[in-house]
């Protein structure tokens, strides 16, 4: 096993309280199916995922002018991956020190359910982008523009801008109707605060849903980009604003949860 797996196995491991923490709510038999069937997911995703990383390698004259050519400084690498994985348990240990089950459960099925939605989203990309690509072939186009997405690497930077988009656009779209169903938000965003603590039905439901679904987001974007993705020219300024973002969440949320639990 080489040492990206090791690294798989062992953030796997982490998150794996995370599933187990369900049976201290009763969840009893549904827990247990439930950390299988994550367990599964996990191991069948990221370990076919370094596999096709082997075999998928850009050929020597395709090269990606947005890799890092810069060792990142070690101290500033390790240090932003655990204040990203404090910040994931300090998320886990307020959801099971509030005693809410339903949440917790949310929780796991929203991490479980995006990963899969980003292998779906990437296989359907992969079907369209080469039916575009081939449709861009005619002698009316420039040679230089023909058929896009021909190698490898044009392929895999098309996929993972298209679960990107997809996640932005699917958000985007329950904002849109949160906002909708609390106008006055929109109007006056003071009044989101206004007597917040003690007027328990200005938040519904799908308020606090909508919170988790976005804590799975930020978390899976943010491991993807410490221990997935080949390291960008970028990856320090985005690490350090994943972290930020996680941090904010994270504080916002525990907060909201403070309210009224």
């Amino acid at each position: 096993m080489n040492l990206k797996k090791w690294k798989y196995l062992c953030f796997f491991l982490c998150f794996s309280k995370i599933f187990l923490v369900f049976e201290n709510f009763g969840f009893g038999p549904c827990a247990k199916i439930f950390y299988c069937f994550a367990v599964k997911v996990f191991f069948s995703y990221f370990f076919s995922m370094s596999d096709k990383a082997k075999s998928n390698k850009p050929k020597p004259e395709e090269v990606d002018e947005d890799l890092a050519t810069i060792k990142v400084n070690p101290l500033l690498d390790h240090g932003l991956g655990v204040l990203f994985v404090g910040l994931i348990l300090y998320l886990c240990q307020h959801l099971y020190e509030q005693n809410q089950p339903k949440l917790v459960f949310f929780f796991g099925v929203s991490i479980v359910s995006t990963i899969i939605g980003i292998i779906i989203v990437r296989k359907v990309f992969h079907i369209l982008g080469q039916i575009i690509s081939e449709a861009r072939n005619s002698e009316s186009i420039p040679k230089d523009c023909r058929r896009p997405l021909a190698s490898a690497l044009a392929q895999r930077k098309w996929k993972d801008q298209a679960w990107q988009f997809a996640i932005h656009v699917t958000m985007s779209i329950w904002e849109i109707r949160i906002i909708s169903k609390h106008l006055q938000w929109w109007e006056d965003p003071a009044t989101i605060w206004v007597n917040g603590c003690q007027d328990e039905a200005k938040y519904d439901e799908e308020f606090y849903v909508f919170y988790i679904a976005q804590l799975s987001l930020w978390i899976l974007t943010g491991i993807s980009c410490k221990w997935i993705e080949a390291r960008r020219k970028d990856y320090l300024q985005m690490m350090t604003h994943h972290v930020i973002a996680l941090n904010n969440h994270d504080k916002s949320y525990t907060s909201l949860l403070s309210f009224f639990f």
